[in-house]
């Protein structure tokens, strides 16, 4: 009996122990929690060395930004000043074409003047009767005929 109630001792005492542990363990972390919170409260506070960093970083990304912006403008203007270059080509290429469009015309009614006369004619709504339209038709083919012997 002796041995049981030194065992129940020694057994009690680890409990009792063990709750001190315990209490002390949450009296701890009670205090830590505080501590915690009153850190938490306190406006932050940016060692100098930490700031200058991040200040730097910030100029080398305004720098970078600004030199990607440069580079924008400058192809930007590029692509206007080509673009301008492309539209001055074209409108000497459409003067051109009108040029070379009236200069067939001038020889196309140089070289045949009678089909140019005919075909003035075949506009005109002046009424002819049909014995003068033959005689003239067959005065134009005449001279479209000689025209062809002289070329």
């Amino acid at each position: 009996a002796e041995k049981r109630l030194d065992h129940l001792r020694e057994t009690i005492k680890k409990w009792d122990s063990v709750d001190r542990m315990r209490q002390e363990l949450r009296h701890w972390l009670r205090a830590k929690q505080e501590e915690l919170a009153d850190i938490e409260s306190q406006p932050t506070k940016l060692h100098s060395e930490a700031a200058e960093l991040d200040v730097e970083r910030l100029k080398d990304d305004w720098e970078e930004l600004l030199g990607q912006l440069d580079i924008l403008l400058h192809e930007r203007e590029t692509a206007k000043a080509a673009a301008r270059t492309l539209q001055a080509h074209q409108d000497t290429m459409d003067e051109d074409l009108e040029n070379y469009v009236r200069e067939l015309e001038r020889i196309d009614r140089a070289d045949n003047p009678m089909l140019s006369k005919s075909r003035e004619m075949q506009v005109s709504s002046l009424p002819l009767s049909s014995c003068k339209c033959l005689c003239l038709c067959e005065e134009i083919q005449d001279l479209v005929t000689s025209c062809d012997l002289v070329a």
